[in-house]
């Protein structure tokens, strides 16, 4: 089996940047390049660092990639933990708002990542570590909708969640190709677009929610 665990934590400042460093480097270049043509002493290049340094925290590329997730995973449902905190207080439309801006905001600090996440399909490994996040999403997407549409079954508040995280990572999927090819203004206008398509739907059901009690 493939150790995938850190050998050792960073507990000074300088070595904790360090190993940021090295996370940095790796998101950016597995996205960019793929993660089965990285090498380790791509990323300690990359990171400005020495291969030592890559080794003294990690034991291998598996375990930097695990890292690399783990950092994604604890942002990204930190938002949803806050969202469903707040959900119960907040009208739909400014619940789907806060949720697509979090989240779109989150995936540009952590692009090389998101770009991960969205074209992990061309490597196994990518793929799987893509699987595994987007499962713990969709259940705390779940959580949100049992909040906002508590009459709805666990099984259709999962369906919901699961429709709108494919519409939300379709219109981002879209958007950041088309930053590229026709610059960030219809990018993000593109983005702008998720949220009353989000609004839409989910509106519908709290409609129907609201008729039937």
């Amino acid at each position: 089996m493939v150790e995938t665990s850190m050998r050792r934590t960073p507990q000074r400042l300088g070595a904790k940047q360090r190993v940021e460093a090295i996370l940095d480097a790796a998101e950016t270049r597995f996205a960019e390049q793929g993660y089965e043509s990285v090498t380790t002493n791509a990323i300690a290049a990359a990171a400005h660092v020495p291969i030592g340094s890559v080794y003294q925290y990690f034991p291998n590329k598996e375990a930097i990639l695990a890292a690399v997730a783990a950092r994604y995973r604890e942002g990204l449902l930190a938002i949803y933990d806050r969202l469903h905190q707040e959900a119960a207080q907040q009208p739909i439309v400014a619940l789907v708002a806060d949720w697509v801006d979090s989240v779109v905001v989150f995936g540009s600090r952590r692009m090389g990542f998101t770009r991960i996440m969205l074209g992990a399909g061309e490597s196994p490994t990518l793929a799987a570590a893509a699987n595994a996040l987007e499962q713990e999403i969709t259940a705390h997407a779940t959580a949100l909708l049992g909040v906002l549409l508590p009459h709805l079954s666990p099984l259709e508040q999962e369906v919901r969640a699961r429709v709108c995280l494919a519409a939300l990572h379709a219109v981002l999927g879209l958007a950041l190709r088309l930053k590229g090819e026709a610059g960030e203004a219809v990018g993000w206008a593109i983005i702008e677009q998720a949220k009353p398509l989000l609004i839409a739907y989910l509106s519908a059901e709290v409609a129907r929610q609201n008729a039937s009690g």
